[in-house]
């Protein structure tokens, strides 16, 4: 007998206590599903210790190849405070953005730098959050240098260059990894049977003691396009295992995020008792036991032949327009968190005189004011599409440019003109949110047209506002 563990509650079923890969004493509380990507369930009966920590490679490679979508979800690692963030790079700088899609700085960053007469020298340093100045103040003491902080101030960065954040799905080793997992949920259901001398050369395989040559069927594998779907899962973004034992053979799909689908053919394993289980897993879930479901599958896929292949399928032949479909969902999730609260705050303004509702719907809007650079630059682009054949089209759209310009060096990354440009549009926006009230409430799907509807009404309002400022700005510059 031993333990089934769930983040400290034990319950007491029958597992067998003899590793699947050595044979030796189990006991690890071995994460079923991988304790990065949200898996929270621990069993004891599957690995021993020294087992268990050889895979550790293999967990963070997947978790690496992953960590975009985790951070983006917002999914939290097991026995972590908080989902990790997103790095990336947007205009030649490291960046870093959160679960929400907000930018935050990756670690202090030097704003400016000035050499004082007394030899001492004066610096802006700019900081994601309190424990990176308490961080930062500690490496400059442990370096023999005496900080003393002058001022400090709240501060918030636009991010107007497009982000690209490299990442892979995919090799040898992650498909050794996927192996891994679903040979665990295996184990877990039928234990007897995840120790059958059949399965020696797929356990062989997970241990990288010998991988697939050329022309040998894979033991994982990407699921081809035309591959039959396993039912959806009841999760959002949820992973999914299915573990399939027939007459003479036994094989499994591991999806993850509901979106990469990979095939697992365990090989011959005679059995008198077939079966299947799904288990459906929910990254998002603080704890048990709403973090996973194990069912009796509907309908099976049925077997798919292994390929005969290097085993190294790209992630864009495989799975591109299931991504496109994911990251669109991610999308929505993240606007979903930026903007929660938002309409309803908005609509309450609606009993408010004119003049304190706009006042009132701008300082609601203040925070998504990243959404109006956004947009302003939209219609500065559009602009200068729409009069590239004219030299007086071509020269208003140069003025329009330097009113959304930007500046790396400010802290806020903007020029001071765009600075006001900015601060107008958003006043011209509330305004016409405010107007609008008049006829009803928001609606999400309006306010979403609103903040990043382009073209739609949020564009036409900073439009208006902006093409007035040009006007000045031409007429100004006549004179």
């Amino acid at each position: 007998m031993s333990s089934l563990e769930v983040n400290g509650r034990q319950d007491v079923v029958a597992r067998r206590t003899d590793c699947i890969y050595c044979g030796g004493e189990t006991g690890s509380r071995e994460h079923t599903f991988p304790a990065a990507l949200g898996g929270r369930r621990m069993n004891k009966g599957i690995l021993c210790g020294d087992c268990n920590a050889k895979f550790s490679a293999l967990d963070s490679l997947l978790e690496s190849q992953l960590s975009f979508l985790n951070g983006a979800i917002g999914v939290r690692p097991d026995r972590a405070d908080g989902p990790k963030l997103v790095s990336g790079e947007a205009g030649g700088e490291p960046m870093a953005f959160d679960h929400t899609g907000t930018p935050v700085l990756p670690g202090p960053r030097t704003a400016r730098e000035e050499q004082l007469p007394n030899g001492r020298r004066r610096v802006r340093t700019e900081f994601a959050d309190e424990k990176q100045v308490h961080q930062w103040l500690a490496e400059q003491k442990a370096a023999g240098l005496d900080v003393k902080l002058l001022s400090r101030g709240a501060g918030r960065r636009f991010v107007v260059d497009p982000v690209s954040v490299h990442w892979s799905f995919g090799g040898a080793d992650a498909f050794r990894e996927v192996g891994r997992i679903a040979l665990n949920f295996l184990a877990h259901k039928w234990p007897d049977r995840a120790r059958a001398t059949e399965l020696r050369a797929f356990k062989d395989f997970v241990e990288g003691k010998r991988l697939p040559q050329v022309n040998e069927p894979r033991l994982v594998w990407h699921a081809p396009a035309d591959v039959p779907e396993i039912q959806s899962s009841p999760f959002a973004f949820g992973h999914q295992v299915l573990v399939v034992l027939e007459s003479e053979r036994a094989y499994a799909r591991v999806r993850f995020f509901s979106t990469f689908d990979l095939c697992v053919s365990f090989g011959n394993l005679i059995t008198t008792e077939p079966g299947a289980v799904i288990f459906d897993i929910d990254p998002l879930a603080e704890r048990p036991p709403d973090d996973l479901r194990e069912s009796t599958p509907t309908t099976l896929p049925g077997w798919v032949v292994p390929p005969v292949t290097d085993g190294v399928t790209s992630l864009e032949e495989s799975a591109s327009a299931r991504l496109r479909v994911l990251l669109a969902r991610v999308e929505e999730r993240q606007w979903a968190a930026r903007t929660e609260g938002l309409v309803d705050s908005i609509n309450a303004t609606c009993t408010l005189p004119k003049c304190e509702r706009v006042a009132a719907v701008k300082k609601l809007l203040d925070p998504h004011l990243g959404h109006v650079l956004h947009l302003a630059r939209d219609v500065a682009k559009d602009f200068r599409r729409t009069f590239a054949s004219d030299e007086m089209g071509r020269f208003a759209a140069g003025i329009l440019d330097s009113m959304v310009a930007t500046d790396n060096l400010a802290s806020d990354g903007l020029t001071r003109m765009a600075r006001a440009s900015l601060a107008l549009a958003l006043s011209g926006l509330a305004s016409a949110i405010g107007s609008e009230l008049d006829t009803g409430p928001l609606t999400g799907k309006r306010l979403r047209l609103w903040l990043s509807g382009v073209p739609g009404p949020g564009a036409h309002a900073v439009a208006s506002v902006l093409l007035q400022l040009l006007m000045r700005g031409m007429v100004a510059s006549q004179k």
